[in-house]
């Protein structure tokens, strides 16, 4: 895929406990990347506190699987390694990354230095990589890297997030990866595909501005995700969001 020129459910869960990754700076990989389409953002608030509107721009959803932290989940799923997204929320909205390229000052087309993307492709040592292939980043899923892991706690609860991301010492050994890496875009969105998508990801995605009309909008109606869409099975029980950024338990890893 290559770009062009941003809960917790009230089901019941057979899970019989919820991970509790370590605080700090660990190994990890990208283990999944899911297309949100082109998302409107919030306007940009510059030091004059004015705030200035922002192009609505296709992005990603991109998470990650601590390689050297697992969780037993019981049941059938067994243990896994644990999976964190690398993307934020912010009223609700999922801040995904801005998968867009610019020319730079030496004619290099790429992203741009301070956003998310070019942060991400470093850490994994591919900035080169995607330049060379035009952006796809499909040659991120598997990709090793350094993430920091924070921890906060609300009425007995923890949550966490990931800080910042940084290339892999050299010289550390890097354990594999157990999950099939898998990216998710909207047109070839498979029902089996969905499944693993969160469900504050799935709510953005249904927010996109190309989403009516598209293949990932056919799935979700199917499965029964969009209950505004045509055919949609009758209406689940509300879902109730957390107080903290990207808790969500629907998907297990």
């Amino acid at each position: 895929m290559k770009p062009t020129i941003q809960t917790t459910s009230s089901k019941k869960s057979p899970i019989k406990s919820w991970p509790r990754p370590e605080a700090g700076v660990t190994l990890a990989a990208v283990s999944m990347i899911v297309d949100m389409g082109i998302q409107n953002r919030p306007d940009f608030v510059d030091q004059t506190g004015k705030k200035v509107p922002r192009k609505p721009v296709q992005q990603l959803a991109v998470l990650v699987d601590l390689l050297t932290q697992t969780h037993d989940w019981g049941g059938d799923i067994g243990t896994k390694q644990i999976r964190l997204p690398l993307y934020n929320t912010f009223e609700g909205q999922v801040l995904g990354h801005d998968f867009v390229v610019y020319k730079q000052e030496d004619d290099v087309v790429t992203f741009n230095p301070k956003s998310k993307m070019a942060k991400l492709t470093s850490a994994c040592g591919a900035t080169k990589e995607l330049i060379a292939n035009g952006h796809d980043v499909e040659a991120l899923l598997g990709k090793a890297l350094m993430v920091e892991v924070t921890e906060r706690e609300y009425n007995g609860n923890f949550y966490h997030k990931i800080k910042g991301v940084m290339p892999v010492m050299k010289g550390l050994p890097v354990p594999k990866l157990e999950a099939t890496p898998i990216i998710v875009s909207f047109e070839t969105c498979t029902e089996e595909q969905a499944k693993l998508i969160r469900s504050d990801v799935r709510k953005q995605i249904m927010k996109a501005n190309n989403y009516q009309g598209s293949t990932i909008q056919k799935v979700f109606v199917k499965m029964g995700f969009d209950e505004n869409g045509v055919d949609a099975p009758p209406a689940k029980k509300q879902e109730v969001e957390t107080p903290f950024d990207s808790m969500d338990d629907d998907i297990p890893f």
